[in-house]
Formats: C-alpha cells, sequence, structure tokens
C-alpha cells in the first residue's frame, strides 16, 4: 500500500548520496589545487567565499608565470597583456568550475588585479573587453583552448615542476602568439 513512499525514500536517499558523492569530489579538487600552488611556493587568501578564492588563485598562478618567465607587466607590450588576459581568462574557465563561483566577475577581477595596476578605468574596460572578445573567439578554437586548460588541469592533478613548467611553456606560446595582434591594428 505505501510502497510509493518507499520508492520516494530511496529516490530521495541516492540523491543525497549523489549530492555528497559530488561535494566529496569538488573538496578533494579544491585540495589538489591548493597542493598545486603550495608546490610552487605560493598561498593565497582563501576566504569561504569561492569568487574571492578564484580572483586570489588567477591572481597568484598569473602574478608567478609572469616572474617565471622574468617579465613585468609594466614593461609589456599590450599584445603580451592581451595573451595574458586571455590565458586568465581560460585557467579562470576550469578553476571557477572546482570552486563553483562565477566566471564573469571573477575572470574580470583577476585581470584588473594582474593586468591593470595605475591604469585609468577606461583602459581596464578596453583591455577587458578585448580580451572578453578574444577568449570568446579561443573558446571555439578547440585545440589551443583545451591545450591550455589541460595543462592547467594536469598541474592541478599533479602539481610537480614538470607541469607547472609545461603550463609556463604553453603561456610562452600564447604570449609570443601575437593573439591580439589583429584586433590592436
Amino acid at each position: 500500500m505505501f510502497g510509493w513512499f518507499r520508492r520516494r525514500q530511496e529516490h530521495q536517499v541516492d540523491l543525497i548520496l549523489s549530492s555528497m558523492h559530488q561535494k566529496i569530489g569538488l573538496f578533494e579538487r579544491q585540495r589538489e589545487v591548493q597542493k598545486a600552488f603550495q608546490s610552487i611556493g605560493r598561498d593565497w587568501e582563501r576566504g569561504t567565499e569561492p569568487n574571492y578564492i578564484c580572483i586570489n588563485a588567477i591572481t597568484t598562478l598569473l602574478k608567478e608565470i609572469i616572474a617565471t618567465n622574468g617579465l613585468e607587466t609594466e614593461k609589456m607590450t599590450e599584445e603580451e597583456l592581451l595573451a595574458t588576459g586571455v590565458f586568465s581568462f581560460v585557467c579562470c574557465d576550469l578553476i571557477v568550475g572546482i570552486y563553483r563561483a562565477e566566471f564573469t566577475s571573477v575572470a574580470i577581477i583577476a585581470l584588473n588585479n594582474i593586468l591593470g595596476r595605475g591604469q585609468g578605468p577606461e583602459i581596464c574596460a578596453r583591455r577587458a573587453n578585448l580580451v572578453g572578445n578574444l577568449y570568446n573567439f579561443l573558446a571555439h578554437q578547440d585545440n589551443a583552448f583545451n591545450t591550455i586548460q589541460r595543462r592547467f588541469a594536469d598541474w592541478i592533478a599533479d602539481p610537480s615542476t614538470q607541469n607547472f613548467v609545461n603550463l609556463v611553456a604553453i603561456y610562452q606560446v600564447v604570449k609570443q602568439s601575437r593573439i591580439g595582434a589583429d584586433i590592436l591594428s
């Protein structure tokens, strides 16, 4: 007589267990991100709010990659800045999924943290618009977009020196690709 009730309870238990497994997987991925940053001697203020965590993670990552390349954002060409911004957006796309954050806010604020210091709001807005357009274009070019994300994911899953070197190498390729040259012309 109450078989429907038991089936409903079983269904709810299945949903709860599925949700728990997803959360456990999510927490494991978040721990992997923390370990990856610790592997390069970097930590960031994590806080508890997902957007804040992701902004700080992407800012920290790109500053480390820029420093590893011996670069300073103040001395980079506009093309190099745009390529750096696109690279940060692609990495941001992956990390916001791990922390369940909001892509647009994280990407724009991290971009301004990395490239916008000392710049006026007009320059920051213009650069964010250009980077967004390049990112959208790149997202449809499966090869480049997926390669960046795969290298970033590989480093998070296995934060070895070699995987970080591979991530830095793909950044160099993106930076040297003149990805923003057509838009700036």
